[in-house]
C-alpha cells in the first residue's frame, strides 16, 4: 500500500502505532481463516511511503486445473481487500480496492502480490487509518505576561495603558479582527491588560492567536510547528521589550500545551532590579520608569548607558523554572527529611532492642520452669 502526500510523510512508529490500535480493535471482524502475519513501513521519500501487510489465509480450494485457478486467484484477492477495508476502513465507507494483483500457485499453495496505491484528493481510501495520522488545522493562543515585582512604587493602570497606547504598535496592544488578517502572522485578540498583585507589584498581560495553523499528530512533526511558534513568540517579544535596531534577544521558550485543535503557550518574565544589562524598547522604557526600576529620563538608544535590571523568565523549554537555587533545594531537602528522620531509626531501634530481650527473658524463664519440673517428676 503505497500513500503519496504534498505534506511530510509520517514516521514509521506513528504509522506502525495507528496499524496496531486499529488491528487490536477489528481483529475480531475477520474470519478465522483470515490471519495478519506481520505489517511494515517503509519510507521512499519525503512524500511517499508504503505499508506492508502479510497475510495468510488458509481453508482455500486450489484447482488442479490451471485454467480454473484464476477463481481461485479472485477468491484470494477478495478475502485479502474485505480484511484491509476491515482493518483501515470507516464502517460502511466505500470500499477500496487494489490497483492490481498477481498470484501464482503450487499444488497446495497460492503466493502473490497485491498492489494499491493512494493520494491527496482520492475518494476510495483507507479513511480510518488516514483519519488517525493526518494533520488537522487548529490555532494557536499566545499569552505573554510581564511581572514587575518589589518596586518602590507601583504605577497606576491609566499610566501603564497611557504608555502602551502612545508607545505600542496598534497591532500588539489592541484586539483585531482574526478575519481580514494573514494566517501566519500572530493577531492580538485583547487589549494590553494591568493588574496589580500587591502594593509592590503588577503585571501587563497580551494575547495573540496564530490562525490555521498544521497540527501534526506525529510527534516529530508537530515538534517542527513548536519551534516555529517559539519563534513567533520570540519576534513578538523583541517587539514589545527590544529598543528596535538592536540585536535580538533570546527569550526562554515558553510552554507549550496541545488541547485538540488548540495550541496554548504561556510564557511570563519577571522583572526586578539587578546587575544584568538590558536594553529597552521605548515602551520598557517608559514601564521601567513608571515603575521606580530606572533613573534614567530618556529613553535608551544604543549610545546611551543601558538599564540595569534583571530579566528573570519563570518559563523555559516545556517546564517552569525556579530560579537559580534549585539545585541547593535539591540537596537540602533531601539532607534535612534524613536528619528528621534520624531520632525516630534510634527509638525504633531501641524498642526493637527492649522487645528482644523481653522475649529471650521470657523464653529463659520458661526454660527454667520446664527444667525444675521435669527434675520434681523424676523424684516420684
Amino acid at each position: 500500500m503505497v500513500f503519496s502526500s504534498y505534506s511530510p510523510v509520517p514516521s514509521e512508529g506513528l504509522v506502525l502505532s495507528v496499524i496496531q490500535t486499529l488491528l487490536s480493535a477489528r481483529i475480531i471482524n475477520l474470519t478465522d481463516s483470515v490471519k495478519v502475519l506481520n505489517f511494515t513501513y517503509e519510507n521512499i521519500s519525503d512524500n511517499n511511503y508504503a505499508i506492508i501487510f502479510i497475510f495468510n489465509i488458509s481453508n482455500i480450494s486450489i484447482s488442479e486445473n490451471p485454467n480454473l485457478r484464476n477463481t481461485t486467484y479472485n477468491q484470494v484477492a477478495s478475502i485479502v481487500n474485505n480484511a484491509l477495508n476491515v482493518l483501515l476502513n470507516k464502517p460502511g465507507a466505500e470500499p477500496f480496492k487494489p490497483h492490481n494483483f498477481s498470484f501464482k500457485s503450487s499444488k497446495n499453495q497460492v503466493n502473490g502480490d497485491m498492489m494499491y496505491s493512494f493520494k491527496d484528493g482520492d475518494t476510495k481510501t483507507p479513511a480510518a487509518f488516514l483519519n488517525e495520522i493526518t494533520p488537522i488545522l487548529g490555532n494557536v493562543l499566545i499569552y505573554i505576561r510581564l511581572v514587575f515585582k518589589n518596586l518602590t512604587r507601583v504605577p497606576s493602570e491609566a499610566a501603564v495603558l497611557n504608555a502602551a497606547n502612545s508607545l505600542l504598535d496598534a497591532k500588539i496592544r489592541r484586539a483585531r479582527d482574526l478575519v481580514t488578517q494573514k494566517l501566519s502572522d500572530p493577531v492580538s485578540i485583547q487589549d494590553v491588560k494591568y493588574q496589580q498583585i500587591d502594593n509592590k507589584s503588577y503585571n501587563i498581560r497580551f494575547g495573540f492567536q496564530i490562525s490555521n495553523v498544521t497540527i501534526s499528530k506525529d510527534i516529530q512533526l508537530r515538534n517542527e510547528t513548536y519551534n516555529l511558534i517559539q519563534k513567533a513568540i520570540k519576534s513578538l517579544l523583541n517587539t514589545i521589550l527590544n529598543v528596535k535596531g538592536a540585536p535580538e534577544f533570546v527569550f526562554p521558550f515558553a510552554n507549550l500545551t496541545l488541547n485538540g485543535t488548540e495550541i496554548v503557550a504561556n510564557s511570563e518574565y519577571i522583572f526586578e532590579e539587578g546587575d544584568t544589562e538590558w536594553t529597552p524598547s521605548g515602551f520598557l522604557f517608559a514601564i521601567l520608569n513608571i515603575s521606580g526600576l530606572s533613573t534614567i529620563t530618556t529613553p535608551s538608544a544604543q549610545t546611551d548607558p543601558p538599564i540595569h535590571i534583571v530579566l528573570r523568565p519563570t518559563v523555559q523549554a516545556q517546564n517552569t523554572t525556579t530560579g537559580g537555587n534549585a539545585w541547593i533545594l535539591g540537596i537540602i531537602i533531601p539532607c534535612s527529611i534524613v536528619i528528621i528522620l534520624i531520632p525516630c531509626w534510634i527509638l525504633l531501634c531501641c524498642l526493637l532492642c527492649g522487645c528482644c530481650a523481653g522475649l529471650r527473658k521470657r523464653y529463659n524463664r520458661r526454660r527454667s520452669y520446664n527444667i525444675q519440673y521435669a527434675t520434681r517428676n523424676e523424684l516420684f
